[in-house]
């Protein structure tokens, strides 16, 4: 197989993404970089720091079946925000807990979260280049909470309300 031919095959076109890997508590939580798809999505650039940087290839380190590395694509939202999901998890983002996201003209992301009543949801949210922030809501009695983000400030960590 062609390494390099390993491109998911559900990235959105004209999107950036966070590449990272990391497991349990969001202070494991490593960038490796941002990647950006094209316009017609069949091919990807990435660069170390940021997505104005000269474009440039994600390494990824050659392993065997007890050294692997799972790398997560994380998209970064037009507010700035990137939901890296629930890091304690195999899966971090799933199509079943992750009902939705919205972005509000005033800069601020609601992510619709479901789960089981009186569940306690950890999501590590950030902006490229900050220290990652662990939203942590409970859910409500219809199985459903919603996490409202504030518009990112420069340095400054992000905020959440839980609803």
């Amino acid at each position: 197989m062609n390494p390099g031919a390993m491109i998911p095959t559900d990235l959105q076109t004209g999107v950036e993404y966070t590449a990272w890997t990391g497991y349990g508590s969001p202070d494991n939580v490593t960038v490796l970089g941002m990647i950006s798809t094209d316009t017609d999505a069949s091919s990807v650039a990435s660069s170390a720091t940021s997505s104005s940087s000269a474009a440039s290839s994600l390494t990824v380190k050659k392993g065997a079946y007890s050294d692997f590395q799972k790398i997560h694509l994380a998209p970064s939202l037009k507010t700035g925000v990137v939901v890296y999901g629930e890091v304690n998890k195999w899966v971090p983002v799933s199509v079943w807990r992750m009902a939705g996201v919205t972005m509000a003209a005033d800069g601020t992301t609601t992510l619709n979260l479901r789960g089981m009543a009186g569940e306690k949801v950890m999501v590590t949210l950030g902006v490229v280049g900050e220290k990652p922030t662990v939203a942590t809501c409970t859910v409500g009695t219809q199985g459903v909470v919603a996490i409202v983000v504030g518009k990112p400030q420069p340095q400054q960590q992000l905020t959440y309300t839980c609803k």
